[in-house]
Order: C-alpha cells, then structure tokens, then sequence
C-alpha cells in the first residue's frame, strides 16, 4: 500500500499532469495525421523526458501512447484514411458512418470504446501481469505461425461480396511485403536493382497507398460532385458524451471480448494494434446475429477495433513488466527511458521499483481520461466554431 501511494503521489503532481495533458494532445495529433504513427510521437517525446524523474517521464510517454492509439481513429472516420496502422478496421464502419451525416456519433463510438478498452486493458495488467507474462514467453515458432495463419483467415470474412477479389488482394499483400531483405538470413529480396527498395516497402506507407489512393480516386470518379464542392462528411461534428457512453456500454460482450484480444495480443513480444484491430473486429462481425450490416456504418465495428487496438497499451506492457521483453516498439523505447534512468528492466523491476510500476498503473489510468477529456473538448470547439460559420 505504501508503494501504491508513493506512486500516486508522483503522479498527480500539478508538474506531471500537465505535461501527461501535453502529451495526451500531441498524441491524438499526431495519429490523426497519416503517415505519423505512435512509435514515432514516441520516439520525439523521449528526449523531452531525460530531465524529469523516471515516473514522470514515463508518464508524459504513456499519454502519448494511450492518446495515438485513439487519435487514429479521427482521420478514419472523417477521411476513410486510417491515421495509424491499429485504425485499419475502424474504417471499415467509421466511414461510412460519417458519410450518412453522423461523424459525432463515430467519433463519439470510437473515442469511448478506446477509453474503456484501455481501463480494463489497465485492470487486466494490474491483476494479470505476471501470469500473462509467463504465458506470451513460452510462445515458440509454432504459436506465432498460427497466429499469423489465423490472421490470414481473417480476409475470407473482409471479402465481401466477390471471394476472388479478397484472395487477390491477399495474394498482393503478401507479395508486397516480400520485397526487401529475408527476416531470417537477411539476403535481399525482389528489390530488382532498386535501392529504395532494398529495405522493403514500409507497412505503413502501402497502407496510406491503398486507402487514400482509393479514397481520392473514388470520389474524383464523381467529376459533378468534386466541382460542386461538396464535404465527404456532412453533420455537425458533435460528441455525444453520455447518450454513446451509453451506447457502448449497452454492448458489453463486444468490449470486454474485443478488449481481452486486444490484452493478449498486446502482450506477445512483435505483435499489437494493427493485428488486434482486425481480429477483434472479425470476432464482432462473426459473432454479430447481423454480419451483413458491418461495412455500412455498424457500431459494433467501430466499438470491437477501437476497444482492441487501444487494450494493446496495457497489454503491451506485461511482457516489459514481468520479464523485461518489450511487447513492441513503442515499449521498446518505454524500456530504453527506464534505462537511461539506470533503473534495470526485468523479472526484478516489480519487486526494486513497486513504486514506479504502481505509478505506471496509475498514469494509464489518467491518460485515458485526460483523452477522453481532450477528445471532448476538442470535438466541442469543433462543433462551435462549424455553427459560427454557419452563422
């Protein structure tokens, strides 16, 4: 107890909440631009933090992470671009959503779904971290092939309509991701003399590709409407707080389901967002009593992504706590700040620094309010300034 309020002490320092309050803006900012992924607001924040104290620090870069992971979702749902790599699926409803005149209403969907994915991802790491970390350590070749192969699987529910078509986008993808060098030997591959090609083709590069390459060419397709100079979106931008709030509760099964993938997806070293936002996505959809309506702006789409990509924050950090293996690569430079504090990551850091890591808890947990926070008021500004020009 004694730890726990030693942590909560340093945590909620007038200091410290404002920067977790300036990180929790530049990180919904920074993935609600295309092509700025999370890792790389990350990256930007640590040199920031090497003067604070290692939990300020470290909860200056959790605001940032907890906030990119919901950032993303605003580009999704006003753009039909996602943001970042984990706000894949969340335009798949989002979009659409948005185009039938409710864009408050998606972002509304997307922004509670992310706040109660990342609490019960946080009431999960509390109570689970080390049993979960065992458990994602034992995982060899084998287990993360069939993950892989049960990702794969997934695109037979994303086809749509024409089953040939979704086989031939598969087939592209994975012969994109081919080019550059071999995972295991390191030769190069399929870079045909080219040298920007020797690294390989970034992920996230081919996604903005697809999806807003797509986007501009289908709406320039309606050459009346581009010169009518018509919005994508219509709708005030308006957050409905408590009428959502009740909306995504009313769903439980969904969140705490999509949540938990998104926990124990998060904590297998290499994985995160951009697979949990999918597979939670295709859970809803198959267990949904109405699938044919995912892909036309069904809430329960946009609840199961978002809930899923932001539950790999905490569920990223069990493996990092537990046993000092960094569950991707944004708790790769989690690890790296601890570090450059001499603080040693391991098997021992819950024992030597119970009070860092209880704070750690506690700064997850006013993250995903100060974004709610942040998301409501901007989304409030929003709505002000569209009804001042409309006069």
């Amino acid at each position: 107890m004694a730890d726990f309020l030693n942590g909560a002490a340093q945590v909620f320092t007038l200091a410290t909440l404002i920067y977790m309050l300036a990180g929790s803006i530049a990180g919904i900012v920074a993935a609600a631009i295309p092509g700025f992924t999370v890792t790389m607001a990350i990256v930007l924040t640590l040199p920031l933090t090497f003067t604070m104290d290692p939990l300020q620090g470290i909860s200056v870069m959790l605001s940032v992470y907890v906030g990119g992971y919901t950032g993303g979702l605003i580009s999704a749902a006003l753009l039909g671009i996602p943001g970042t790599p984990s706000s894949v699926a969340t335009t798949f409803d989002a979009f659409p959503m948005a185009r039938k005149g409710e864009p408050g209403r998606a972002l509304s969907l997307g922004v509670w779904a992310s706040f109660f994915g990342t609490v019960i991802s946080t009431i999960v790491l509390i109570f689970a971290a080390p049993p979960l970390a065992l458990f994602a350590v034992r995982l060899g070749p084998w287990e993360y092939f069939s993950l892989i192969v049960f990702a794969l699987t997934i695109v037979a529910s994303l086809v749509g309509a024409s089953v040939v078509r979704g086989i031939l986008a598969g087939l592209i993808g994975l012969a994109i991701s081919t080019v550059g060098p071999d995972p295991m030997m390191g030769r190069p591959r399929f870079d045909f003399g080219f040298e920007m090609l020797q690294t390989g083709l970034p992920f996230l590069v081919v996604l903005i590709g697809i999806f807003a390459i797509s986007q501009l060419v289908s709406e320039v397709e309606d050459a009346s409407n581009v010169r009518s100079g018509n919005t994508l979106v219509t709708g005030a931008i308006e957050f409905h707080t408590w009428a959502v709030m009740k909306e995504v509760l009313m769903r439980p099964v969904n969140l705490v389901r999509s949540s938990i993938i998104g926990v124990l997806i998060g904590a297998l070293p290499g994985a995160g967002g951009s697979i949990a936002n999918l597979v939670a996505y295709d859970r809803a959809k198959r267990a949904s009593k109405h699938p044919e309506t995912f892909g036309e702006g069904e809430p329960d789409g946009i609840v199961a992504s978002e809930a899923g990509n932001s539950a790999t924050a905490g569920g990223g950090l069990i493996p990092l706590i537990g046993l000092g293996i960094p569950g991707s690569a944004v708790d790769a430079i989690l690890m790296a700040s601890l570090m450059v504090h001499g603080i040693s990551v391991g098997p021992r850091l819950i024992i030597d620094h119970a009070d860092l890591v209880y704070g750690m808890f506690i700064a997850m947990v006013v993250a995903s309010f100060m974004m709610l926070v942040v998301a409501v008021c901007s989304c409030a500004c929003s709505c002000a300034s569209q009804r001042c020009r409309n006069g």
